[in-house]
């Protein structure tokens, strides 16, 4: 079976729940999303099914896949529910679906790209930058006397 339909229910499930919310990631239970599966998509699957499924989906790179676990001193590990979030890719995918607008993909592609992409603002001048801005600065205390 091809990766679209296998993650079609689940993508769509996703996305509701990040658009309900209104961030963009999510962290439903396993049984959560098997049950918004069939109540919106009317698509039944075991718990292993689903598992299988996410797994090739992460490897196909329509998700983001975070396992949230800590060990607790008198508990030992304590799991809770992974957190899901939608790659670039996965959105172009529920487009083909018809699920979201070509609109809606575009606003949410800038806002992945400027996420990744933010500039960071630099910590100290650049005594080879070729902007002349800097060129009568005095780079002594950046650099001491030896400047």
């Amino acid at each position: 079976m091809k990766l679209s339909k296998k993650a079609a229910p689940i993508l769509r499930v996703l996305h509701r729940l990040n658009d309900h919310h209104g961030k963009k990631y999510s962290f439903p239970a396993q049984k959560t999303l098997l049950k918004h599966m069939s109540e919106l998509c009317s698509h039944t699957i075991c718990r292993r099914q689903l598992n299988y499924d996410l797994k090739d989906m992460v490897e196909g790179g329509l998700i983001i896949r975070t396992r949230r676990h800590e060990r607790i001193p008198k508990r030992g590990m304590v799991f809770r529910s992974s957190m899901y979030k939608i790659t670039v890719k996965g959105y172009r995918l529920l487009v083909g679906f018809g699920t979201i607008t070509w609109g809606y993909f575009k606003g949410i592609q800038n806002a992945i790209t400027k996420e990744i992409f933010k500039k960071k603002e630099p910590c100290a001048i650049n005594p080879w930058a070729h902007d002349s801005s800097h060129k009568n600065k005095d780079l002594t205390p950046l650099f001491g006397d030896s400047w």
